[in-house]
């Protein structure tokens, strides 16, 4: 098991000591760290412990994150476009283009809304827009479907086995789907405040960044137990965090959990949540993390 952390200074293995294996500001890293995206426009892959650049993306629109699909990079950029890479060069979805209730997206201050997160199962590719919900296609970006109200104002969508899909939510605590995205569930009883930008699934189990608000000075780490109730992180981890804890810096993968929190500590549990120790201290402030 390996963690990889994307900060505003370079990607960091996190090794004994933590090391960089990337220079530059780290936008996003995919969930399996194979692939990342730097600046906003280098699309990068890794290849054993080495990094290369498969595409430089146009200065704007930028992008905002990633996902690997079959042998191409989907990249998720400001202003709802979605790019696919492929063998060097780069191609806008034009299904995107064109997908249903587009004409609603917006954002709270009034500009154009943003591809937030990406998500892929062995069905769908899952599109989160900022504010816009998530819409999802199952035909390599031809067609979409939107599969949320855009009033849960999605701020990151996560795959999981078996056709589940999550969404943490700024308006409403979590989001679960059983059938890939047909039917909805929220989620909120345990919560201390429902505003929430991360979510990561290990296996079924759920854990979820949440706060009261986008100014939070009281964010916290919860993993979703039993009845559907939120319990908070213990075992080692901090209960309160002076700010949110934000979408890309929550991770899992089998047993392990990886967060990031804003002062450029890592914390890892190897047992789905129950005790946490800090892997890392004062990196720059965190971006981004992927369990390989």
């Amino acid at each position: 098991m390996g963690v990889l952390v994307g900060t505003t200074q370079g990607l960091f293995a996190l090794d004994d000591p933590a090391h960089p294996v990337l220079h530059g500001p780290v936008t996003a890293v995919a969930r399996d760290g194979a692939v990342a995206l730097v600046d906003g426009r280098r699309v990068m892959r890794r290849a054993g412990t080495d990094w290369l650049q498969v595409h430089l993306l146009a200065p704007r629109p930028r992008g905002h994150c990633v996902v690997p699909v079959g042998d191409a990079v989907w990249v998720g950029t400001a202003e709802a476009h979605v790019v696919a890479v492929h063998d060097g060069s780069a191609t806008v979805l034009d299904g995107f283009e064109r997908a249903p209730e587009r004409s609603r997206w917006t954002t709270p201050w009034g500009g154009p809304p943003d591809v937030r997160t990406m998500a892929a199962d062995d069905e769908r590719v899952y599109v989160n827009v900022h504010v816009g919900g998530i819409t999802a296609t199952d035909d390599d970006g031809a067609t979409w479907q939107p599969l949320i109200d855009i009033d849960f104002d999605v701020h990151q969508v996560a795959t999981g086995p078996d056709g589940m899909v999550v969404a943490a939510c700024g308006a409403g605590g979590l989001a679960r789907s059983r059938d890939r995205g047909h039917t909805w569930e929220q989620l909120t009883d345990g919560l201390h405040a429902t505003y929430c930008r991360a979510v990561a699934l290990a296996g079924d189990t759920v854990f979820l960044t949440a706060s009261d608000g986008p100014f939070t000075e009281a964010g916290a780490l919860y993993r979703l137990g039993a009845g559907d109730r939120f319990e908070p992180c213990a075992g080692g981890l901090p209960r309160w965090f002076q700010s949110n804890l934000d979408t890309g810096v929550l991770a899992a993968g089998a047993h392990t959990v990886v967060l990031a929190d804003p002062d450029g500590s890592v914390w890892v549990s190897t047992d789905l949540g129950t005790t946490w120790e800090q892997a890392a201290k004062d990196l720059p402030s965190p971006t981004a993390v992927a369990i390989t």
